[in-house]
């Protein structure tokens, strides 16, 4: 996750890849703050969730949503295809 979002914040990423169920990202514990618009109960997943598809929607990245979790296994769960190299 740390690597997909310092390429969204440097507008790096043509497509988000997540998955679909917030609560099997993996490594995302630390990675966004709780947004003002989000509810207190949200668990750190969701916040990281929301936060890579606020940074994807910032950017004009399109954002892919992956339902079969065995897809992004060896990702963590999200993942992105750039604009061009890093």
């Amino acid at each position: 996750a740390d690597a997909t979002i310092e390429a969204l914040e440097r507008g790096q990423v043509d497509e988000l890849v997540i998955l679909s169920r917030p609560d099997l990202l993996m490594n995302v514990d630390h990675v966004a703050p709780p947004a003002a618009s989000e509810s207190a109960e949200a668990t750190p997943s969701e916040r990281a969730a929301n936060h890579l598809v606020r940074l994807a929607r910032q950017t004009g990245a399109a954002v892919r949503f992956i339902e079969d979790p065995l897809l992004m296994a060896e990702l963590g769960g999200v993942g992105a295809l750039l604009r061009f190299r890093v």
